[in-house]
């Protein structure tokens, strides 16, 4: 159970990475939305106690914080900026975290890109 104090988190991309910072939040009290192409993952996701969305969008509406755990840029550009993306779906002051490994001067104008989005 989650307080109102404590910030909603969205996954998107619950393989290796993902799946382990989701599930310690998750242990921690948190109240973690996750969405994956993987049956898999998302199976064990929900065994873990997360709720399992079926976009980036739906997993994003309603969270504080959305980590990003996806393999390289082109995963990062569809599921934040694809259909069904993130950034339509975040709230005005929500936290982008991506952890993908990207080009620098990708991560620089991701950055860019986001802040002007609002």
């Amino acid at each position: 159970m989650t307080d109102k104090n404590t910030p909603v988190v969205a996954f998107i991309g619950l393989g290796s990475m993902g799946l382990g910072m989701a599930k310690n939040l998750l242990k921690h009290g948190h109240e973690v939305v996750g969405v994956d192409s993987s049956t898999a993952a998302r199976d064990a996701f929900a065994a873990a106690g997360g709720m399992v969305a079926t976009s980036p969008a739906e997993a994003t509406r309603g969270a504080d914080a959305v980590v990003v755990a996806v393999v390289n840029a082109q995963q990062v550009e569809a599921v934040l900026f694809g259909e069904s993306g993130v950034v339509p779906a975040l709230r005005k002051g929500g936290l982008i975290m991506q952890c993908a490994t990207v080009p620098a001067a990708f991560a620089k104008s991701l950055g860019e890109r986001l802040a002007s989005s609002g």
